[in-house]
């Protein structure tokens, strides 16, 4: 294939953007715009069951792969997080399309404790070794007037914002000139 001068330019520009690119990647470990993403929930509800905790029996709410709080051994609750490429980041997430049916009378005595109008959506970043996640947890229920109605499903709407990404100071300020730079030194 024959190129004129331009063309070999163009394609050399081409190829040092990307190389460039791809360079300050991997130094800042991720540059990235704000990023809204969502993740669907559905909620497989199953009959209340009985478990024993420490010789005691407690009856309790239960959907497919749910988790129980230290709180409340019979309110379940949903978690799961997302993969994200570091823990220097802001982000906001909330709770939508939501679909919630009435609780029955018996599983609307199991949530005697709860005492609130919304579902309640928790977020957090966790960080281990190199591995970043937000994990977002969502207390499935509400109070209504009528008693409690429970969550069927919904979607976690969440935007993260690398922008951010190092930048991340110490909370030390440190002096620009040592008090000792100046005056005598005896031995």
């Amino acid at each position: 294939m024959i190129f004129t001068e331009n063309t070999d330019n163009h394609h050399f520009s081409t190829f040092l953007t990307c190389v460039l690119s791809l360079l300050i990647s991997f130094c800042t470990n991720c540059v990235c715009p704000a990023q809204t993403e969502s993740l669907k929930v559905e909620l497989l509800w199953q009959e209340p069951a009985t478990a024993v905790y420490g010789g005691q029996q407690i009856e309790q709410l239960a959907f497919e792969g749910c988790s129980y709080g230290f709180s409340s051994l019979s309110v379940p609750t949903f978690s799961q997080s997302v993969e994200v490429c570091c823990g220097n980041i802001t982000f906001e997430a909330y709770l939508d399309s939501i679909v919630a049916v009435e609780c029955s009378e018996h599983e609307a005595g199991l949530l005697s404790g709860i005492d609130c109008s919304q579902f309640v959506l928790n977020t957090a970043i966790a960080t281990s070794r190199d591995n970043s996640r937000l994990v977002f947890s969502v207390l499935p229920f509400r109070k209504v007037d009528s008693g409690f109605e429970k969550l069927v499903s919904c979607s976690i709407v969440y935007s993260v914002d690398y922008s951010k990404v190092g930048t991340e100071k110490s909370g030390y300020s440190f002096a620009r000139q040592s008090v000792l730079a100046a005056g005598e030194w005896f031995k």
